[in-house]
This record gives C-alpha cells, sequence and structure tokens, in this order.
C-alpha cells in the first residue's frame, strides 16, 4: 500500500533534491509546499505535492521567455 503522506525525506527524494531545497519551498513566504506539523515531525501530503508541483509548473512557465521566431 502507498503512503499518503511523505516525511521531508521522503519528499527531498522524489523530487531529486536536497534538504535544504526542500526546507526553502516549505518556509517560503509565497506558494508554499504544504505541510503537517505534528509535534516536531513534518509531513507532505502526496495529493498537496502532487497538486503543488503541478502549479509550480504552471506559474514557471508563465515567467519563462518566450521563444524567438
Amino acid at each position: 500500500m502507498d503512503k499518503i503522506a511523505l516525511t521531508r525525506q521522503e519528499t527531498a527524494e522524489r523530487m531529486g533534491i536536497s534538504l535544504p531545497n526542500l526546507d526553502a519551498f516549505l518556509h517560503r513566504k509565497e506558494h508554499p509546499l504544504p505541510s503537517i506539523q505534528s509535534g516536531r515531525k513534518i509531513i507532505i501530503p502526496r495529493i498537496a505535492l502532487d497538486a503543488w508541483l503541478l502549479e509550480e509548473s504552471k506559474r514557471t512557465l508563465s515567467h519563462a521567455p518566450r521563444p524567438l521566431q
């Protein structure tokens, strides 16, 4: 059975980034990565991660320079 939430380490591995980079996404002021804190543990729901990645890709692509024609 697949887990419905991931630890910080699992999320970083799934995204292919370091823990410090993941923490930057978790704590940024605009459009942070959604997470749930339970005591000292932070978990990231997989559905929230997938939705956030989709929105981030749309946001990033909307700011990308247009190719020359």
